[in-house]
Order: C-alpha cells, then sequence, then structure tokens
C-alpha cells in the first residue's frame, strides 16, 4: 500500500513538472510572438486562427465520420441478418449500374447527332488524316531528293 502511494506521489510529482514546463514553453512562445515585427506578428495570429479552425473542421469530420461508420456497420449486420434484404441490396446494385449504362448511352446518342452529321464528321477526320499523310510523303520525297543516301 506504501508503494502504490509513493509511486501516485511520485507521478503527482512529475505531472507538476510537465505543467511547468508547460508554462515556461508557453511563456516564452508568448515572448517569441510580441518580439515579431507587427505584419509578421498578425500573419503568424491569423495562420494560427485558421489552424484552430481547421482543426475544429476535422474534428467534426470526424465524428461524423465515425457515425457513419458505425450506422454502415449497423446497416450491414441488419443486411446480413435478412435474405430479403440482401436480395434488395443486389438488386439496388444491379438497377445503379444499369441506369448508369443507360445514361452513358443516351449521352453517346446526343452526341452522335444524325446520320448526315455523323457521316460528314468522318469524311472530315479522314479529309485531316489524309492530308496529314500526304504532307508527310512530300516531305519525305524532298528530304530523300536532298540527300546524298537516297541516291
Amino acid at each position: 500500500m506504501d508503494a502504490l502511494f509513493a509511486e501516485k506521489q511520485a507521478r503527482m510529482a512529475q505531472i507538476m513538472r510537465l505543467e511547468q514546463e508547460l508554462d515556461q514553453e508557453s511563456h516564452m512562445a508568448e515572448n517569441l510572438v510580441s518580439a515579431m515585427q507587427p505584419k509578421l506578428r498578425s500573419r503568424y495570429l491569423e495562420l494560427k486562427n485558421q489552424n484552430m479552425d481547421f482543426q475544429v473542421a476535422l474534428e467534426k469530420m470526424n465524428q461524423e465520420l465515425d457515425s457513419l461508420n458505425s450506422r454502415k456497420a449497423m446497416l450491414e449486420d441488419e443486411v446480413a441478418m435478412s435474405a430479403l434484404k440482401r436480395e434488395a441490396l443486389t438488386l439496388y446494385e444491379n438497377l445503379r449500374d444499369l441506369e448508369q449504362k443507360r445514361d452513358e448511352l443516351v449521352d453517346e446518342e446526343k452526341n452522335r447527332g444524325t446520320p448526315a452529321q455523323e457521316r460528314e464528321r468522318l469524311l472530315a477526320q479522314v479529309s485531316s488524316v489524309s492530308c496529314w499523310a500526304c504532307a508527310l510523303r512530300v516531305r519525305a520525297t524532298a528530304d530523300c531528293s536532298n540527300s546524298d543516301v537516297c541516291r
């Protein structure tokens, strides 16, 4: 019993020393900030406030994430217990996939245009590729006629 009391006293003393060190560090930091140039000090305080805002937002998001994870686990347990709910989940997933494919096909159909527009687009593409190939042939022929290697 005496050993536990002594250990508790030692830990309390260590806690007191650590609190004193923290206070000293805090005072040193305050002195450093007060010694800064006004412009630098205002920027430091602005960043410090922004950091606090980010920490609050992060804590809030972590709490929300924990809440969502627990809800997800609860729902997964419910689904695992019921064959009907498992089947419904599978059907909803299939429905989501099919709706996504439908949306992609509708977008593709909208972008395709009329058959005449598609024909014109393809002809323009073929013409462009033909011009490019012709230009390469002309350049290759010109390079070959100027070079001693081709002769």
